[in-house]
C-alpha cells in the first residue's frame, strides 16, 4: 500500500478547518440563541435593555455581556438605596395615578432576576449536540 504524503497532509488540513468551522458555527448558534432568549424573557419589560447585548469572539470562544449598569440590577437585584436627581431639581416617572415629580424616592430594591445567566445557561445545553452535528459533517 502507497501512501502520499502531500494528499494525508491535505486531507489533515481540510479535516482542522472543518473542525475549526463546526465549533465557530457552534458558538454562532450559542451567541444567536442566547441574545434570544434575553430579548424574549418575559421576567421584565424594556426592549433597550433587551436588545442591549453584545457579544465578541475571543481566542477561548465567545463572551456575550451587558454593559448596562441596569442589566447588572436587573441579574444580581440590588439592596433598598435613594434615588436622588442628578441633573435636574425632580425625578420625573408615570406613577399609578400620573405623572410624578419629586426631589427624592426610598426605592424598596429589586429582586434578582437571573434573566442573563438563565439565558445563556439555556443556550449552552445545545453546544454539544450542534457540536456533535457540525463534527459529523467534517467526518462523512
Amino acid at each position: 500500500m502507497t501512501f502520499n504524503i502531500e494528499d494525508i497532509i491535505e486531507y489533515h488540513n481540510n479535516f482542522i478547518k472543518g473542525l475549526k468551522k463546526a465549533v465557530e458555527t457552534t458558538l454562532d448558534t450559542f451567541e444567536k440563541e442566547s441574545k434570544d432568549n434575553i430579548k424574549n424573557t418575559n421576567k421584565f419589560g424594556g426592549t433597550v435593555l433587551k436588545n442591549s447585548t453584545q457579544s465578541e469572539k475571543i481566542e477561548e470562544g465567545i463572551t456575550i455581556t451587558m454593559p448596562s449598569k441596569i442589566a447588572v440590577i436587573m441579574e444580581e437585584g440590588s439592596k433598598r438605596h435613594d434615588i436622588v436627581p442628578r441633573r435636574k431639581k425632580y425625578l420625573y416617572f408615570e406613577g399609578e395615578k400620573g405623572p410624578v415629580f419629586t426631589k427624592y424616592v426610598d426605592h424598596p430594591g429589586t429582586k434578582p432576576t437571573h434573566f442573563f445567566t438563565e439565558a445563556c445557561d439555556s443556550a449552552s445545553e445545545n453546544i454539544e449536540p450542534n457540536l456533535e452535528t457540525e463534527i459529523d459533517k467534517v467526518i462523512t
